[in-house]
């Protein structure tokens, strides 16, 4: 069986207009790649093709999206790979919603300064609390967020907030969206708050923090280890 790969070459200094440039053909037996051959386009024309080893098609290709996926990083981001992405947010100023009993409340509270950890294999969100707003480095603590449908394990209990399709770093903000506009129904842990906190108590302690305009404090949060923990 004989697949056809094309290669677009996008630098066309005369128009700027795509044009196809150089072609693959990939040769499979019993439903398994065994061979490729590379071709020059010309006038549309498929030109004769030259033996090309499967490890420098996947070589080409591999140079090709880093390439045009190069990108700076955001200041606050930690980590970016194929796997992971890691980033960090100051304490803000936001509602916060809570859904219980039918009943909506929400009040304006300092959110905590947020780690924000995303597996982009399992499409799965993990969050937890920071002490300070600065970048975090290897020792620092962190700690268990004080916010509810988060499990002790700080992975999010998603219900209706769904992550985006793509994880990447130009969907940073809806991600966050998935905490920042959710609404709280339940406690998943014990050390949701140091203290322990039933589903009302902990709404009654936000209910607390948004007339006081106060803070989080870390006396407030239970400790969930170092950040060289959660990066290994």
């Amino acid at each position: 069986m004989v697949n056809v790969v094309e290669n677009v070459n996008i630098a066309n200094p005369v128009s700027g207009i795509p044009v196809a440039a150089s072609a693959y053909v990939l040769y499979e037996s019993n439903g398994a790649m065994c061979a490729a051959t590379k071709h020059r386009i010309k006038d549309n024309k498929l030109g004769l093709g030259r033996t090309i080893s499967l490890s420098r098609l996947k070589s080409e290709f591999s140079e090709s999206a880093s390439e045009s996926e190069a990108e700076l990083l955001p200041s606050n981001t930690l980590v970016y790979s194929e796997n992971r992405m890691l980033w960090h947010t100051p304490a803000v100023r936001k509602p916060m919603w809570f859904l219980m009993q039918g009943k909506s409340n929400g009040f304006e509270v300092w959110w905590p300064n947020l780690l924000w950890d995303v597996d982009r294999v399992r499409k799965r969100l993990s969050v937890f609390a920071l002490g300070r707003s600065t970048r975090p480095c290897p020792e620092s603590i962190v700690y268990h967020a004080p916010l509810m449908n988060i499990d002790s394990a700080g992975v999010l209990c998603e219900g209706t907030a769904r992550l985006p399709r793509e994880l990447n770093l130009s969907s940073i903000d809806r991600i966050q969206a998935c905490i920042f506009e959710s609404s709280f129904t339940h406690v998943n842990h014990n050390a949701t708050l140091r203290s322990g906190a039933s589903d009302i108590e902990h709404m009654q302690y936000w209910r607390k923090q948004s007339r006081s305009m106060s803070r989080v404090s870390v006396k407030d949060m239970s400790s969930f280890g170092r950040l060289r923990e959660l990066l290994s």
